[in-house]
């Protein structure tokens, strides 16, 4: 017995390798997993630049629209250390990431 796409039923029974699940769900959470450790991973060394090299005094006064960015997140006169903007920074990246596809 055959599909409308010439499968039979027996070629979907053999792809049940992965815990009885087709195979390209292996692949599938394979794909998921490094993705999201390549994501952790760039918003760490994001932060960790953020804190340690681009908002220290010096350097921060080369950074080209840093003064905008950053009265736009001080809205309220409360003064931010550069953990707080950088984590500021994570979230908003964070929240457009999940957002932007909808």
């Amino acid at each position: 017995m055959s599909d409308a796409l010439g499968r039979s039923a027996h070629a979907d029974a053999d792809d049940r390798a992965f815990f009885g699940h087709p195979r390209a769900l292996g692949f599938l959470v394979g794909v998921e997993v490094f993705w999201m450790f390549s994501y952790a991973g760039m918003q760490f060394l994001l932060t960790l630049y953020m804190t340690q090299q681009l908002l220290l005094p010096g350097h921060a006064e080369h950074v080209l629209g840093l003064d905008l960015y950053r009265s736009i997140l001080e809205h309220g006169g409360r003064t931010l250390s550069p953990l707080a903007i950088a984590s500021q920074t994570y979230g908003l990246a964070t929240g457009l990431i999940y957002v932007l596809p909808v």
